[in-house]
């Protein structure tokens, strides 16, 4: 299965570069100091401009806190000398220690740690791309053309005190609204016999105390640039439409790659390591690409090794394409490439490196419900030249022992 021809697309913001100004470089690199404010506020203007490009030179920049991508806007280093940082101001390792968030599923049928988001508006699947407020009446709030919403179950599962996790659901963007029917730009692939909500940001809620505003977001980028967190995650890409990461070196993050809530999003070119799980794909992630990422598996001491890949909650129709992790001696055992509630994925040309002898679980499937993981794959996910390779110690790559992973998540016989 491949990714939507839309993928190929660049999105509104890359668009933007050709008719809107640069904005000028209010923080100064390398000087130590907290540029959080000063980025923020330039990326915060050149959104209330309508979108463009935020170019940072070369340098060091220290933020304390995470700092928010918002719709419409790019930001833009000249390549992995250009550094976003935490280091030396924030060594937090749980969300404040994200470094940048690109979007979020807060307010929406995800919520953060800072508090639930709202509730919702009960709706019925009414067409292919339509959904019908169940009570429709003057004054009923509604999202606008463009806004990016998440449909959801209400059955959830709650997780860490008052978090809402939703069992199903999609992200679309809404196309158009017609009385009580709103029209979204994308097919609805939850079932119409399950009861749903319809959740969309309302102008942005403080999820954490004094970090301001965090919602989801639209036809943004980031570009050739670094980004480095002390012990937290680099970056967080949750809530995205249609947005491109691109040049990017990921600065030993909890994980490489994050797709969370992501939908026509691009991920290429990306190079990095990580210290807990190298590319994850889930929360209702659909139609995302992620294309030549090299990454290295460099934990912390005592870190308990995880699925390199993950698949989870209900992601489908991504593709996964051109990859290489080296995950070293701390995968002995344990499954490298694992599904969670999803299907109809695709890993094309994904190569795992490892040191050790060869491991019986390459891939495993985990079904809703199911308490073990089995080894096998979900209906409809496509692998195609999914090969580990095993290196003895201190052995070197040209004589290490490859085996190609078959369709049931089964390695080859050599």
């Amino acid at each position: 299965m491949m990714p939507s021809l839309r993928l190929m697309a660049l999105p509104f913001a890359a668009l933007l570069t050709q008719c809107a100004p640069v904005m000028g470089q209010p923080a100064i690199p390398n000087d130590g100091n907290d540029d959080l404010a000063a980025l923020q506020q330039q990326i915060d203007e050149t959104a209330r401009r309508g979108g463009g490009v935020v170019q940072l030179e070369e340098g060091r920049y220290h933020v304390s806190k995470p700092l928010y991508l918002r719709t419409g806007v790019e930001l833009r280093g000249r390549g992995p000398g250009t550094v976003i940082t935490n280091e030396g101001l924030n060594n937090a390792s749980s969300w404040l220690g994200i470094t940048v968030l690109a979007g979020s599923l807060n307010p929406g049928s995800y919520v953060s740690n800072g508090g639930r988001g709202h509730t919702g508006i009960p709706v019925t699947i009414s067409g292919e791309r339509t959904v019908t407020f169940e009570d429709c009446r003057p004054g009923l709030p509604s999202p606008e053309e463009g806004t990016v919403v998440w449909l959801a179950s209400e059955d959830g599962i709650i997780a860490g005190g008052d978090n809402l996790r939703p069992a199903a659901g999609e992200v679309s963007r809404v196309e158009s609204e017609e009385g009580c029917d709103i029209v979204l730009a994308d097919p609805i692939g939850v079932p119409d016999d399950m009861e749903i909500r319809l959740y969309w940001d309302r102008g942005g809620v403080a999820v954490f105390d004094g970090l301001g505003e965090n919602a989801p977001i639209a036809d943004a980028a980031i570009r050739d640039l670094q980004i480095r967190s002390t012990r937290s995650q680099a970056l967080i890409s949750s809530g995205c439409y249609s947005c491109e990461f691109t040049g990017l070196t990921i600065g030993r993050s909890r994980r490489f790659i994050v797709v969370q809530g992501m939908r026509h999003t691009v991920y290429r070119n990306i190079r990095g390591s990580f210290t807990e799980r190298g590319i994850e794909v889930t929360m209702l992630a659909k139609d995302n690409l992620v294309e030549d990422a090299r990454g290295t598996f460099d934990p912390d001491p005592g870190m308990a090794a995880r699925p390199a890949i993950r698949f989870g909650e209900f992601a489908t129709g991504n593709t996964l394409r051109d990859i290489e992790l080296d995950l070293g001696d701390k995968f002995g055992r344990q499954i490298y490439v694992r599904f969670d509630e999803a299907g109809e994925n695709t890993l094309q040309d994904v190569t795992l490196n490892v040191t050790g002898t060869r491991s019986p679980r390459p891939v495993a499937y985990r079904p809703r419900g199911a308490r073990r993981a089995r080894i096998t794959v979900p209906d409809g996910t496509m692998l195609d030249e999914v090969t580990v390779c095993h290196r003895t110690a201190g052995g070197n790559a040209a004589a290490r022992d490859c085996a190609t992973v078959d369709s049931a998540g089964r390695y080859l016989p050599q």
